[in-house]
């Protein structure tokens, strides 16, 4: 049986050219999702999470991205929810990337298996 959000719809999932791509989210990152989004009390706007191969080409996102798997999702915040954000969010995720600039932006959760020859930090920043 399917996952059924807490927090969020599935269409809040969708990659923004694919109605209805939300459903390709993973159950387990969306149900970490849901105890992230309730750990920190306070409303999250997912910015991306599921991306098509085309979307994830036209905003410049990485050729093996965990958005392309379901497994991560991008959440608008301010500064301060960034901070709320960080403190729980290594405990549920195995990645974490934070891109805040003049008190808003947004911080980017993934559960992308470590594997390969590919190897990063657990929380990274983006350039401006």
């Amino acid at each position: 049986m399917r996952y059924k959000p807490e927090f969020f719809t599935w269409a809040e999932f969708d990659s923004p050219d694919a109605p209805g791509s939300g459903t390709s989210m993973q159950d387990e990152f969306v149900m970490l999702l849901d105890q992230l989004r309730g750990a920190c009390r306070f409303p999250f706007k997912l910015t991306s999470a599921y991306r098509t191969a085309s979307h994830n080409a036209s905003v410049g996102g990485a050729p093996g991205s965990a958005h392309l798997l379901g497994q991560a999702a991008d959440i608008a915040c301010t500064g301060v929810q960034a901070f709320q954000i960080l403190r729980h969010a290594p405990v549920l995720f195995t990645g974490i990337g934070v891109k805040i600039k003049n008190g808003s932006g947004f911080v980017h959760v993934d559960n992308m298996a470590p594997g390969g020859n590919v190897t990063r930090p657990l929380v990274w920043t983006y350039p401006f």
